[in-house]
């Protein structure tokens, strides 16, 4: 029987793999898995990229610096892009001020890292 693992309570007690691209394309990997929650399935694989990269950016700052802020921030802003672009009004505020048609919907998506 495995021996019970220690809780991690401070981020620098994190162990993370010395290379950096092993931990992004873990990362990148269980975004599209078959357990794979609501908000990673609106992201395209340009958006799972840069969220990755992003988490792991944050991940070894929070290591080195010994706080959680900047995982949260990461977390916290890519969730809350993901809650704005599926309100009913986003594509028309996203074009306020001009014809809502001068940027497509599959544009919109390219650009925000969701298709």
């Amino acid at each position: 029987m495995d021996s019970p693992k220690a809780a991690i309570r401070e981020p620098r007690d994190l162990k993370l793999p010395a290379e950096e691209e092993v931990l992004l394309a873990a990362i990148q990997q269980s975004l599209h898995g078959p357990h794979v929650s609501e908000f990673a399935q609106m992201l395209a694989d340009k958006g799972a990229r840069e969220f990755a990269g992003e988490l792991v950016a944050a991940l070894v700052k929070a290591r080195h610096e010994n706080d959680l802020r900047q995982v949260q921030e990461v977390i916290e802003g890519w969730y809350r892009t993901a809650l704005f672009v599926r309100e009913p009004g986003f594509l028309k505020s996203l074009c306020e001020g001009g014809d809502e048609e001068s940027i497509g919907h599959d544009e919109r998506r390219r650009l925000l890292g969701l298709a």
